[in-house]
C-alpha cells in the first residue's frame, strides 16, 4: 500500500466485521504486526479499534484483547450494547444502545427516511412485550411480512 513520504494516517478498525471477516477466511490478525506495517508506511497519528461491549457480562472475552489493543497503542472506542430478542426468543443479537451518538467527523448518509415514524426499536418493544404497540406493525410497510402476520395474529388473539 503506497502512502507519501510523512504522510499521516489514521487507522479505524471495525473490530467485529475484521474478526468475523479473518475467521470466515481462515486466519488470525495480528494487530502488533498490523500497526507495525503502516507505522513502517506512514507517519501513524492514530489506531482506532472499534468494539461494541455487552455490560450484562462480569467477564468478555473480548477483555484481554482490548486490553492488550490499549497497552500496545491502539485507541479503544467501545459502545454498551445489549442482547435483545428476535421473535420473542432471546438470543446473539447485538445493537448500540447509545442512540444517536455520533463521533466527529463521522459520515452520515440518511438514504431513505420512512413516513410512518414507527422505529425499529419501537418494534422490538412491540415482539418483546408492548403490546399497546402491536397495531402501529401493521402500519410499517418497510417491516418484513412475516412481522405483520406476527401483528395479526396477537391482534386476533385479543
Amino acid at each position: 500500500m503506497p502512502f507519501l513520504p510523512n504522510e499521516r494516517v489514521a487507522l479505524f478498525i471495525d473490530g467485529a466485521n475484521l474478526y468475523s471477516a479473518s475467521r470466515n477466511l481462515g486466519f488470525d490478525v495480528d494487530y502488533r504486526n498490523l500497526l507495525e506495517y503502516f507505522r513502517k508506511q506512514a507517519n501513524v497519528i492514530r489506531a482506532y479499534y472499534y468494539s461494541a461491549v455487552l455490560e450484562t457480562e462480569e467477564y468478555s472475552p473480548l477483555k484481554p484483547l482490548t486490553d492488550w489493543l490499549a497497552y500496545n497503542g491502539y485507541a479503544l472506542v467501545t459502545k454498551p450494547a445489549k442482547e435483545f430478542t428476535d421473535a420473542a426468543r432471546p438470543g446473539a443479537y447485538l445493537r448500540v444502545i447509545e442512540d444517536g451518538r455520533v463521533a466527529a467527523d463521522d459520515l452520515i448518509t440518511v438514504v431513505r427516511r420512512p413516513t410512518h415514524g414507527f422505529t425499529i426499536g419501537q418494534a422490538f418493544k412491540a415482539k418483546s412485550g408492548a403490546r399497546e404497540l402491536v397495531p402501529r406493525v401493521l402500519d410499517a410497510s418497510e417491516l418484513p411480512e412475516s412481522w405483520h402476520e406476527w401483528a395479526r395474529r396477537v391482534l386476533d388473539a385479543k
